[in-house]
């Protein structure tokens, strides 16, 4: 029985594509579990996910863990240390640990996450800066993806350890936030991208 409900949720599951590029450093330990939470967080609401690293912190070193997709339809989320001024100018909408931006003038739609405000969430909340991260990473392509901020849970403007822990027990999303997010996925997947990054 669980097995043929796991499958009816895999053939019936909307796929994303979202591209990490990590200029910080992230300690791969520290990237593995931001992954893993992220991905199952969207998978429990329906999404299954697709996630490529790109390591652009280390000089010289620009490898992704695989090629980015040739349509160029893919999120972009930029692992920062901290946010810098230059990034003002463009703001839609910022939260302390991340901003996500929108708009004609991107060639997708792209989000920051700054890695020192999101380790030090981990130190106050007592959870893996892994899964810190994760979450973070969840709720700015989330923006992306046209969510706004909620009284609880992954899209509250400040997460507490309590949204935190329900990210990684499958309940990131209410059951109305992730029929929002599958109608975000259906359009995002559905516009016309021009590839390339």
């Amino acid at each position: 029985m669980l097995w043929t409900a796991a499958a009816w949720q895999c053939a019936c599951a909307q796929g994303l594509t979202v591209v990490v590029f990590d200029y910080t450093g992230v300690p791969a330990n520290e990237m593995a579990g931001a992954i893993r939470t992220a991905r199952w967080a969207y998978r429990a609401a329906g999404i299954e996910t697709s996630w490529t690293l790109c390591n652009f912190a280390t000089p010289g070193s620009d490898a992704c863990s695989q090629p980015l997709p040739t349509d160029g339809r893919y999120l972009e989320l930029a692992v920062m240390p901290r946010r810098t001024g230059t990034l003002d100018t463009k703001l839609i909408r910022g939260e302390p640990a991340g901003l996500a931006l929108r708009g004609a003038d991107f060639l997708r739609p792209r989000a920051y996450v700054f890695y020192f405000v999101t380790k030090s969430a981990a130190d106050l909340t007592l959870r893996p800066v892994g899964v810190v991260l994760g979450c973070v990473l969840v709720h700015e392509s989330a923006h992306l993806l046209g969510l706004g901020h909620e009284k609880g849970g992954v899209m509250r403007g400040n997460i507490n350890a309590q949204d935190l822990d329900a990210a990684t027990s499958g309940r990131a999303f209410t059951a109305d936030e992730s029929v929002r997010l599958r109608a975000g996925v259906a359009q995002f997947e559905g516009r016309g991208l021009r590839a390339g990054r």
